[in-house]
């Protein structure tokens, strides 16, 4: 949620509440003034009947407003206020009423004078005030809405367009992070301190980038050099047997460490970055490849390999990489299945399975795919292959989930982007 709607939500939160307050608070001060009001005109009203009985000798009754009448002579009432409720002949129903009455010896007779008024009650004002004051406060609270999106807007202009800045830059462009200035200065110290970390990382990136390459290349020109003068050696007839055992030793190391070295390197340029040609990828095409070529090594544990392409899956992915992922996870599970055994591969719109016969689960599955972890001791395995499947997968936030059921090893994958 962006900040201005925060604060817009917490304006409507508090608005409702302080409008509630105020609405309450002017309706009890009005309703108390219109109420001492009330009381004065019927006073004056009162005093009024008195002045024309004394100049008339009589008023008439207009009930429920009016009423005069001569009382026994010892009744006496110096004035006094009550609510009481009557039938309203205007409204046609009971109504309320606020009545003052007293007596007086007028002429020689002591009348009592009634005069009622209708009571105003917090309900009848708050019907009658409510909308008014709604009226006005929701223009108020527009208008403070409206000023203070104008303002956020211009205050948090040059943070936004940063944030666009940010989103866009990658350290394998190498032009600088160039932020706009601003004339907050809160703003401007994130700016000097985005600055300089970036700088730092871009450092470190190149620095890091660098280094794999000339550790690559380094470890690359001594181990083929190795591996020419084994080659030298195999083909030399004065070698004896046993040093023709140590030196293809040799060969198998110095093999197996280079493959280490372009395995390392491969991690390394995933985690930087260096794969982003990315398009559509038919799994199936790109599995039917592979088992063509492994169809000698599947024809020697004679394997029996399946697929069952429900829907065409196409992730969208760099082509090298998606070529990679389902290479190491074919020699995977060919190099793991018992002799005779199965591997099927199922294919979904936005989901692969590979699975291969097994007669245990793996004990460690949250570690298959950490770096140089072996389930088993077994030799030829480097235990970099699932590494970097894994690697690919994070690349892609591709979900990876592995199960063992009725004797199969399932690696299930959920692709995000098909």
């Amino acid at each position: 949620m962006k900040l201005i709607s925060k604060i817009n939500r917490s304006y409507i939160k508090y608005g409702i509440i302080l409008f509630l307050l105020i609405d309450i608070l002017f309706i009890l001060l009005m309703n108390y003034g219109e109420q001492q009001e009330t009381r004065e005109e019927l006073i004056s009203g009162t005093e009024e009947i008195e002045k024309i009985i004394e100049l008339n000798g009589s008023f008439p009754n207009f009930p429920p407003q009016y009423e005069n009448y001569v009382v026994a002579d010892d009744y006496v009432n110096s004035g006094t206020f009550k609510d009481t409720v009557m039938y309203n002949p205007e409204e046609k129903e009971m109504d309320e009423f606020l009545e003052y009455s007293f007596n007086k010896w007028i002429n020689g007779k002591n009348y009592k004078i009634v005069h009622r008024h209708e009571a105003e009650t917090f309900g009848r004002t708050f019907a009658m005030i409510t909308p008014d004051i709604t009226f006005i406060l929701t223009l108020l609270f527009l208008g403070l809405m409206f000023f203070t999106r104008k303002v956020s807007e211009d205050i948090w202009s040059s943070f936004n367009l940063n944030i666009e800045r940010l989103n866009r830059f990658s350290f394998k462009d190498p032009t600088k992070l160039e932020l706009v200035e601003s004339d907050i200065d809160e703003f401007q110290d994130l700016n000097n301190v985005l600055k300089k970390m970036s700088d730092r990382l871009s450092n470190d990136f190149y620095a890091s980038k660098e280094f794999t390459a000339n550790a690559a290349h380094e470890l690359q020109t001594p181990l083929a050099f190795i591996k020419n003068k084994c080659e030298e050696l195999f083909s030399d007839d004065s070698v004896p047997e046993h040093a023709i055992l140590s030196i293809r030793d040799i060969y198998s190391s110095a093999d197996q460490l280079s493959g280490i070295t372009k395995a390392l390197l491969l991690l390394d340029k995933i985690e930087h970055g260096q794969f982003n040609n990315d398009q559509h990828i038919s799994v199936v095409k790109i599995f039917n490849e592979k088992v063509e070529h492994l169809k000698d090594i599947i024809a020697d544990k004679q394997l029996h390999i399946d697929i069952i392409n429900n829907e065409e899956s196409q992730p969208l992915m760099d082509e090298r990489l998606i070529h990679i992922l389902i290479q190491n996870m074919l020699v995977n599970a060919i190099k793991y299945t018992p002799i005779t055994g199965n591997i099927t591969m199922t294919v979904n719109p936005s989901e692969f399975q590979i699975a291969n016969s097994g007669e245990v689960p793996i004990s460690n599955p949250e570690r298959i795919f950490e770096r140089f972890y072996k389930e088993t001791v077994q030799v030829g395995s480097t235990g970099i292959g699932l590494a970097i499947v894994g690697k690919i997968a994070e690349h892609y936030n591709i979900e990876i989930t592995y199960s063992f059921e009725d004797f199969k090893h399932i690696f299930s994958f959920t692709l995000p982007n098909c």
